[in-house]
């Protein structure tokens, strides 16, 4: 399962930890999404058991900020085929 995060919410991790449930998850950080890669907030996302934790790099670029592991930086390219052909289902929050 992949989730798409587009914005800094503290409900999100709620409503991601009642849909994932025990899955295999993943989550792509998009638009203000990407905060949820800095250090201090990774463990959020850590602590709802996120296999792979993605950022979009263009929108990362544009906030100026700098992520690091273990956040991967990725295009549109392989964020369009993560979403169509990566994953059997996507969720956006």
């Amino acid at each position: 399962m992949l989730f798409v995060l587009n914005k800094l919410d503290e409900a999100i991790t709620q409503d991601i930890a009642a849909l994932g449930g025990e899955e295999d998850k993943s989550i792509l950080l998009v638009s203000d999404g990407v905060y949820y890669g800095l250090p201090h907030m990774l463990a959020k996302l850590e602590s709802l058991g996120f296999e792979d934790i993605f950022a979009a790099k263009d929108a990362v670029a544009a906030r100026g900020l700098k992520l690091e592991a273990p956040v991967e930086l990725v295009d549109y390219d392989r964020m369009a085929e993560m979403i169509i052909d990566g994953y059997d289902r996507v969720v956006t929050l």
